[in-house]
């Protein structure tokens, strides 16, 4: 019984990084920790900023965008909301994969009401691609809930090619003064 949760006791250490770690007579000891640890470089996070959007500064930061054909994508979230919590970082790390061909932005769904209303705003977290059709019209797609890099990598590409079936911009979404 005992080998059996020092052995588990070594997985976790071995999993949480604390270097080579062996069993000797039923004793658990680290070997070179300190000299793991030293060498141990960890990974930077990619910063990244997105842009905050308001009902203030919507236009100048989304419409003007899409009006220059620059297509845009909107994590609209609440601070309070877990989900959004969790998306956030997928979102971010998908939005350096489309630099210069989306841009990417957040806007508070409880602060933004104009906003919120225009795009039909129903739950959190929302994410909004709001573009131009071939027809030069501004059309947008939403989908609710927090999802995985490669779900909305799967909407940008699509929504980018012309084949989602996006719909067309309620009245009040440009302009919203």
């Amino acid at each position: 019984m005992r080998k059996s949760v020092l052995i588990a006791a070594a997985a976790v250490l071995i999993a949480a990084g604390a270097g080579f770690l062996a069993l000797d007579g039923g004793s658990l000891f680290s070997a070179n920790t300190t000299a793991n640890a030293q060498n141990a470089q960890p990974a930077a996070p990619a910063v990244v900023k997105l842009v905050e959007v308001t009902d203030d500064n919507f236009d100048a930061e989304v419409m003007q965008s899409v009006n220059a054909g620059v297509p845009v994508l909107v994590d609209v979230y609440a601070v309070w909301c877990g989900p959004c919590r969790a998306y956030r970082p997928i979102f971010e790390a998908v939005s350096t994969e489309y630099t210069g061909k989306v841009k990417f932005v957040r806007l508070n769904g409880e602060r933004a009401v104009k906003v919120a209303q225009a795009i039909r705003l129903q739950s959190f977290p929302t994410t909004v691609l709001i573009k131009k059709d071939a027809s030069g019209k501004v059309v947008y797609y939403t989908m609710s809930g927090a999802f995985p890099a490669k779900v909305v990598r799967y909407i940008v590409d699509k929504g980018l090619d012309g084949s989602l079936d996006m719909e067309v911009t309620p009245r009040a979404l440009p302009p919203l003064k």
